[in-house]
């Protein structure tokens, strides 16, 4: 546990906190103070100038829109290599305290050996009922399919489903065998050493899920929730899912929603400002809506492991794969972090690019309630790359690129924020 600095400020793996606030949640909603605390794991391999790239990119999007008024106070956590070197853990307790003490972390591009999950065990021990991810264009990248329009959605789902409601046993084990004889019980005839893979749904899941969807709309404007199922190939628990889903909302949410049927019979098929349209999809159907109607689509609400799938096709189709960040949110606590799949070695320090950190950056203020500087800073990335100064890893991708080192490029996103 956390130690207690002489002064009575808390400390984590021996080190106080610095001036500021941390973060107040009131209905799962964080009450921003003037200067938060937020810690940060640097990450692994070119983790540290990817992170210093950041951390300049966004504290220059701070003050451009607030001046002295606002600004952010930095607190370094450990996991990861950094936290095995000093401390022999991959994620020691006191970084878990932190985040959970703080009410938010922003974590840099992590190896993550197999075992190790960060991510993972923060789901476990911190309360983060929900994972958030952004399917969206950006101006100035290239890739992508041919959309009916600019795509600005995010996809939501429960972020802990395989540690709490999914079990899986391996063929020859005691829970298989053991699970094995009380099937059979039941009269259900099994193959020989069977494996198990089982997943459930449960209420609760779905309320935070459904409360999380709705504040996203209320915090941004979005008036669109689509719920996605497997459609005529689903299971009871698709069933469940999306029935319980239209219950909770009806039950906490009429006079802010309306479905299909009540859209034609009751306003003519014209959304009212301020309504939310609550409507559900098979697989298929939205795969195909999402690319000639993709205006429609604001918050996606899915289930894991649909989502999973659902998240590498979407960004697939904004060509955001590689980049596209996630968050993970609770209703006293958010930790957002780059794409898995942006991680680089130690040998391409301050050559790899910082675009999924600073993307992750940019939904964290957008989190706090500080719109106007992530929209500063999605102006100014958009900026560099419509004059394709790069990293050496995107060159590929822009024609007649002019490749150029992670701090530069983090110069130039902030000559741009600071000229506009």
């Amino acid at each position: 546990m956390f130690a207690m600095a002489l002064q009575g400020t808390p400390a984590f793996n021996g080190q106080p906190l610095p001036g500021g606030e941390r973060l107040i949640y009131a209905r799962s909603r964080p009450l921003c103070p003037e200067r938060p605390i937020i810690p940060f794991i640097e990450g692994d391999g070119a983790g540290s100038s990817i992170w210093r790239a950041c951390r300049r990119v966004l504290d220059s999007a701070v003050y451009k829109a607030y001046e002295n008024s606002r600004s952010i106070s930095w607190y370094e956590i450990f996991g990861g290599h950094n936290a095995r070197e000093r401390f022999s853990e991959w994620f020691p307790d006191d970084s878990v305290e932190a985040v959970r003490y703080c009410g938010v972390c922003l974590i840099g591009p992590l190896f993550e050996p197999v075992g190790t999950g960060i991510r993972n065990r923060l789901q476990k021990t911190v309360d983060l009922s929900c994972r958030i991810r952004p399917v969206q264009s950006i101006e100035g990248w290239p890739g992508g399919a041919n959309l009916s329009a600019a795509a600005n959605a995010l996809l939501v789902s429960e972020s802990n489903s395989w540690q709490t409601s999914h079990l899986e046993f391996d063929p020859d084990t005691a829970e298989s065998e053991g699970l094995s004889v009380l099937l059979k019980q039941f009269g259900y005839v099994l193959p020989e050493s069977p494996s198990f893979s089982m997943g459930s749904v449960s209420k609760i899941q779905i309320a935070s899920l459904m409360n999380q969807c709705m504040s996203i709309c209320k915090s941004s404007k979005f008036q669109r929730i689509t719920i996605v199922h497997r459609g005529l190939r689903g299971r009871s628990a698709d069933t469940w899912f999306k029935d319980w889903s239209y219950r909770y909302l009806e039950e906490h949410y009429r006079p802010s929603i309306v479905n299909e049927k009540r859209l034609e019979s009751e306003f003519s098929g014209t959304l009212p400002a301020g309504m939310i349209l609550v409507r559900d999809l098979g697989l298929d159907d939205l795969l195909l809506e999402f690319v000639d109607k993709t205006e429609q689509h604001q918050v996606i609400a899915a289930r894991v492991p649909l989502a999973d799938h659902l998240s590498s096709f979407l960004c697939s189709q904004t060509g955001t794969l590689k980049i596209a960040p996630t968050a993970l949110i609770g209703d006293n606590c958010a930790v957002f972090a780059n794409s898995p799949l942006s991680v680089f070695s130690r040998e391409q320090q301050d050559l790899a690019n910082p675009i999924s950190l600073i993307l992750a950056g940019a939904m964290l203020l957008n989190f706090i309630g500080w719109n106007q500087a992530a929209d500063l800073v999605s102006f100014g990335l958009s900026k560099a790359l419509e004059k394709r100064l790069v990293t050496f890893d995107l060159e590929h991708l822009f024609k007649g690129a002019t490749k150029i080192k992670t701090s530069d490029f983090a110069t130039v996103i902030i000559d741009n924020i600071v000229k506009l």
